[in-house]
This record gives structure tokens, C-alpha cells and sequence, in this order.
């Protein structure tokens, strides 16, 4: 019987060496034979001073605007007071002009020429009016003031050209600034620069040389 036991014995540590000889093996393979199956990783090099390519397929990137200390050297008024640049298209945006270069939408500026460019705030609660309304590039909306609003009483609603809405409101800022004007009577033109929306406000008077000859804008200077 004790020679029997030895066998199975044997037979077993042989069993447990074969395998661990084969695993070692498998390790070996893999550390030293075909590189294992890994993620690729895409890596962009920036040739523009460290930003990324600008994407084609964008409305417009700010640095693609004339920098803010050359805004102040071209934007000029006329003998009106009205500035010198012009809306165009650009993709599918209307941003101001000057043969220099584009002026940024978000420039700091534009208050100061009576220009007032601001994406509509609040639309989050009002989803069922953003779902119906209709925002389209050139056209004009309806600014509604809420005196009685308890959270601003310069607030002004934002509606689209049907009087669907309100879909937001005019940021804080330039509701302050348009809210006494418009409670005045001053009468303003509003114009739709982008289906976002992004709205421009400027007095009435100025929207026929503003606004009045749209052409698209093939290159950026």
C-alpha cells in the first residue's frame, strides 16, 4: 500500500510542476514575445502658440476677434453718433465689422456706442416656450420689461418674433441699462445674430445702416 500512496504522490507534485512550468511560460510570452492589445491615445500638437486648431465646423472663436486694445483704435462714430462697424454673416453667426477684422460680440465696448449683445439667460425654465419658439438669423424679437419681477425689477423678457415665450431674459447688466431707457419710450431694434439665440439691441435709428446690407464674411482678416 505505502508504494501505491508514493506514486499517486509522485504523480501529483509532477502534475503541479507542469503547470506552474506552463504559467510561467504564458508570463514570459507576454512580457517578451507580441506587445498585449492596448487603448489607443490621440495626442494633438499645437502649432498656434500652444491653443488647439481652431475646428471648422465653429461659429466663432475669440481669438479670431480683433484684440480689445484694437477695438478702441478702429470703432468710430459719425457725425450721427453712429458706429462705423457693420453686422455680416459669418457662418452662422452675424458679428460686427470693420475692415480690419471682426469685433468680438462679447466685446466691452460695444455699450459704449449704444450697441447691446448679450445670449438670452434663464432658458433652462422655460423649456416648454424654447421648445415651441422659433429663433431665426436677422429677424427681430420682442423685449416685454417686468417692473413687478420680484427678483429685478429691471428685468426684460425675452419673446420670439410670434410673441411666443418669455424663452429668458436680458442679462442683469444691460437690462439696467436698456430698462430705464425702454420705460422712457426710447425705441430700439432687436435683431436674432445667432439661433442660440444671441440678440443685439441698438436704438432704432441705427439699424438701417447697421443692419441694412448683410453680406457674408468669406475669410477673417
Amino acid at each position: 500500500m505505502i508504494w501505491i500512496i508514493v506514486i499517486i504522490v509522485t504523480f501529483v507534485i509532477a502534475g503541479i510542476i507542469a503547470w506552474a512550468s506552463e504559467k510561467d511560460n504564458e508570463t514570459g510570452s507576454t512580457k517578451t514575445g507580441s506587445t498585449p492589445e492596448t487603448k489607443s491615445v490621440v495626442t494633438m500638437s499645437f502649432t498656434d502658440g500652444g491653443k488647439p486648431p481652431l475646428d471648422p465646423n465653429h461659429v466663432l472663436y475669440s481669438r479670431e476677434c480683433l484684440p480689445a486694445e484694437r477695438e478702441k483704435e478702429v470703432i468710430t462714430v459719425d457725425e450721427d453718433g453712429i458706429p462705423n462697424f457693420r453686422f455680416k454673416k459669418w457662418k452662422k453667426q452675424l458679428v460686427p465689422w470693420v475692415p480690419e477684422g471682426v469685433i468680438n460680440p462679447s466685446s466691452r465696448l460695444l455699450y459704449k456706442y449704444d450697441v447691446f449683445i448679450f445670449d438670452v439667460r434663464g432658458r433652462t425654465h422655460h423649456e416648454e416656450a424654447n421648445r415651441l419658439a422659433k429663433f431665426k438669423i436677422g429677424e427681430s424679437v420682442i423685449l416685454k420689461r417686468e417692473p413687478w419681477n420680484e427678483y429685478d425689477t429691471n428685468a426684460i423678457a425675452v419673446y420670439d418674433a410670434n410673441g411666443v415665450g418669455p424663452v429668458g431674459y436680458v442679462n442683469k447688466l444691460n437690462a439696467k441699462r436698456l430698462a430705464p431707457r425702454l420705460a422712457a419710450g426710447e425705441k430700439f431694434a432687436t435683431v436674432v445674430l445667432r439661433e442660440k439665440p444671441q440678440i443685439a439691441v441698438v436704438p432704432e435709428r441705427f439699424k438701417d445702416k447697421l443692419f441694412g446690407e448683410i453680406t457674408t464674411i468669406k475669410e477673417l482678416v
